[in-house]
Formats: structure tokens, C-alpha cells, sequence
């Protein structure tokens, strides 16, 4: 059985200071013809400065777990079984009909109890053995922030040391894997079709994970059996990220495959390592972690299936390529026709755009002459409104002085009715005195001749 495991510092923690967060490790117990592939992520985030120390905690917990675990497991299952346990309540995004329960049920999750135990131990110890630095509490990364030590009071230590963790056992009589948190499970059937055989967790979406400082054994996902299973790989989320969509990352498993069966594991791992860092910088810039086993006995059988099933897709996209290609070339008789088309009525644009053209260059001159003449049109106006302003002027000061003379002549016509008034008046007195003087003129007359007679 070929295992190998290893973990690298991602291209974005040189850049803020930060250790590598990842541990990886593979190993082989002879007691129990076991092959161990184990995998943990420290989060990396401000809140969790030692998780890269939690990792390692996470790994030697479920060694040691798995110890213990191997010395009374060994189950007899029936034959070509597979099993998968997901969350209670928690949906699949990948396998929705998981096993809601099975009769190993209280074995596995005793088994998680004993692993995130063993890690709270560790994590417990070392808080209290070595009391957290100004360098870890306010490195480079945190741009002059420091780490509130409150935080973690009595209890809440284990916060600073969160992780995942990803665990794969192969036996002679059967293989499991589990898992709490994110990163990615793939294995590989003898025919080269590959699966993820434990249950997803829908909680773990994007920067967003469980987490063994958090959740307790019931948040573990497991998968185990007797089936074909050559070949496994676990890798943190720094690969799958590196990787997406899925088949992405299985492509890239399989490539492996293919180099250890065509130049030996050597050569193999030795380019895998040269890779990791590459990977980091052109895809997730985080820390990456990725560990296999691989039956050396079908390696060879296994790459040609890849192989043969990747022939088979290529000839398969090969045959739909050559239609789309045929479609294609239908499409560009059509459009060529249409071209020529779109051609002979674009001489006929021409045509009327040139018309247009000599259209929209005639109103232009015209338009320029309007602009002129009104122009010309606004300068007379503006002359003539000053020759109106001024005659309205006048003719205000007129109708002021016709409106004095009429008030004037009103008042010279009531004085002459008064006058002529006045004359009648006169004219009555002069007709009332001529007459009395006609008649004093006779009655003098009559005393004259009186006196005379007297005389006589």
C-alpha cells in the first residue's frame, strides 16, 4: 500500500505572518494492518492565533483515538457494503440519503467523544503551560491590533486552538473515514470513477466552517465498508479551493495516479511536493494539506481505467465537438449568405445615406442662414425695441399732459357754466332795471306833467 501525506505554507501567510495552520501526517500500525491518513485546517482567523497548534492537537488526539478504536473495531460486515452517516437535521448537499442510523453508530461516535477529548486535553494543558506571547497576541498580520485575553476566559481556550479534521482508516477487513468541518474526501472505484464517499455538511459554506472548538461529537460525518476502495485522498480546503468545481480536484487526484503508475511513487510524490506551493500561489493562496493511500497492486489497472474513462469522455466530447463543429459549419453557410445579403442592402444604405448626407448638408447651410438672419433679425429687434421704448416714453408723457389738459378744460368749461350762469343773472338784473327805469322814467313823466298842470 503506497501513503503519503504532507502539508504547506500557503502563499498568503508569508505575506501576513502567520505560521502554517495545517498538519498532516500518514502512518501504518502493524499491531492492526492499518493504514492512517489524517488531515487537520487551523482556521487562522485573529480569534484562533493558535490553530496552528490545534491541528497538531487534532492529529495526535485522533491517532491516539484511533488506537484504542482499532483494538476492539473489527466488524463483520456482509459482503460489497458501504454505509454513510451524515448530521440529524443537517442536509447533504452531495448525499441525501445517507443512513440515518446503523449498529455502529454508538462505536463511531464513541470514537469522536474520545478524539475531541483527547484534543481538549492537549489544548488545555498547553494554554496553561505556556501562557500566550506579545508576538502571538499582535504579529505583523494584525496591522498594531493585540488579542483581548478576556476573551479567553476559563472554558473558552480551546478557541484559540480551532481546527477540522479529516481521518481515512484502511484494514484488511474494511476501510472508514470521518470528518468534521470542511476540506474534501475522494475516492477512487478500480474503474476510475470517482465519489465523495462522506456526507457533506451544508453548514461549511465558503469562509465558514465547523470546527472542533465549537462542536461535539454528534457534528462528525462518517462513511466505512468493504467495497472497492484502491485509493483515497484527503486534502484541506486549501486544495479544494484550488479545485473547483469537484471534478476539477478529482481530475487532479486521478493525475496523480496516472505519474505514480507511469514514473513510481518516488518521482510521483517528489513532483506532488514541487506542486503544493504552485497550487497555493495560483489558486487559494492558503495553506494546503493532501494525503492518499494507493493499492500499489491496482495502480497500474486503476490508471489505465482513468485513462480509458478520460479516452472514452474525450472521444465522447470529440464526437459532440464534430457536430457542434458541423453545426457550426451550417451556421457559417447561413451567415454567409446572410453577409452577402446584409452587403447588397448596404449599398442601398449607401445610397440613402449619401442622400441624407447631401440632405443634412443643405439644412445645415440653411440652418446656418437662419442663425444669421436671426441674428440680423434680433439685432433690428433689439433697435426697434429701443426706438418703441422711447416713443412709449413719449406717448406716456403725452397722454400724462392730454390727461392735465382735459382735467384742465373740465374745469374750464364748469367755470364758463358758472359764467354763463352769472351773465343770465346779470341780464335778468339788466331787464328788471331797465324796466323799473321805464317806469320811473314814465312816472316822472306823469309828475312832470302833474307839476306843469299845477303851474297852469
Amino acid at each position: 500500500m503506497i501513503t503519503f501525506s504532507k502539508s504547506i505554507k500557503g502563499s498568503s501567510h508569508d505575506d501576513n505572518g502567520k505560521p502554517m495552520q495545517d498538519w498532516s501526517e500518514h502512518l501504518y500500525l502493524e499491531d492492526y494492518k492499518a493504514d492512517i491518513l489524517l488531515v487537520s485546517d487551523g482556521h487562522g482567523s485573529d480569534k484562533h492565533f493558535r490553530s496552528d497548534r490545534g491541528a497538531r492537537f487534532a492529529v495526535e488526539a485522533a491517532k491516539e483515538g484511533l488506537v484504542e478504536f482499532l483494538k476492539d473495531f473489527d466488524p463483520i460486515l456482509p459482503e460489497e457494503t458501504f454505509r454513510k452517516r451524515g448530521i440529524q437535521g443537517v442536509k447533504d448537499s452531495t448525499h441525501e440519503d445517507y443512513t440515518p442510523h446503523d449498529e455502529y453508530e454508538r462505536e463511531f461516535r464513541q470514537l469522536f467523544e474520545h478524539i475531541k477529548f483527547r484534543w481538549c486535553e492537549k489544548v488545555v494543558k498547553d494554554w496553561a503551560e505556556n501562557v500566550p506571547l506579545d508576538k502571538e497576541l499582535n504579529y505583523s498580520g494584525m496591522q498594531g491590533k493585540k488579542m483581548d485575553l478576556l476573551y479567553y476566559e476559563k472554558g473558552r481556550e480551546v478557541v484559540a486552538y480551532g481546527c477540522t479534521l479529516i481521518a481515512a482508516v484502511k484494514t484488511p477487513n474494511y476501510w472508514m473515514a470521518f470528518q468534521l468541518g470542511d476540506g474534501k474526501c475522494i475516492s477512487f472505484h478500480a474503474d476510475g470513477t470517482w465519489y465523495e464517499p462522506i456526507p457533506w455538511d451544508s453548514r461549511c459554506f465558503l469562509n465558514i466552517t465547523t470546527s472542533l472548538c465549537h462542536e461535539g461529537s454528534e457534528s462528525f460525518r462518517y462513511c466505512y465498508g468493504n467495497t472497492d476502495c484502491p485509493c483515497l485522498f484527503i486534502g484541506s480546503d486549501g486544495m479544494d479551493d484550488s479545485y473547483m468545481p469537484l471534478d476539477k480536484l478529482a481530475e487532479f487526484y486521478g493525475l496523480v495516479i496516472r505519474v505514480v503508475a507511469e514514473n513510481g511513487v518516488d518521482y510521483a510524490t517528489e513532483q506532488l511536493i514541487k506542486m503544493m506551493p504552485i497550487i497555493s500561489e495560483k489558486g487559494s493562496h492558503d495553506d494546503i494539506s493532501i494525503a492518499f493511500w494507493l493499492d500499489d497492486n491496482v495502480v497500474l489497472p486503476l490508471s489505465k481505467a482513468i485513462l480509458s474513462r478520460k479516452l472514452d469522455s474525450l472521444e465522447t466530447d470529440s464526437k459532440e465537438q464534430e457536430s457542434n463543429k458541423k453545426e457550426a459549419e451550417s451556421r457559417r453557410v447561413e451567415v454567409t449568405e446572410r453577409t452577402k445579403q446584409l452587403q447588397q442592402e448596404s449599398g442601398v444604405y449607401e445610397n440613402k445615406r449619401s442622400e441624407l448626407d447631401r440632405k443634412m448638408k443643405k439644412v445645415q447651410e440653411d440652418k446656418k442662414k437662419a442663425e444669421e438672419d436671426f441674428n440680423v433679425a434680433t439685432f433690428l429687434y433689439e433697435d426697434a425695441k429701443k426706438n418703441l421704448d422711447q416713443v412709449i416714453s413719449v406717448f406716456d408723457n403725452l397722454e400724462k399732459l392730454s390727461s392735465e389738459n382735459e382735467r384742465a378744460y373740465e374745469n374750464h368749461l364748469r367755470e364758463v357754466c358758472v359764467a354763463e350762469e352769472m351773465f343770465r343773472e346779470i341780464e335778468k338784473e339788466i331787464q328788471a332795471l331797465e324796466k323799473k327805469i321805464t317806469q320811473d322814467f314814465e312816472e316822472m313823466t306823469n309828475i312832470r306833467k302833474i307839476l306843469i298842470s299845477f303851474d297852469s
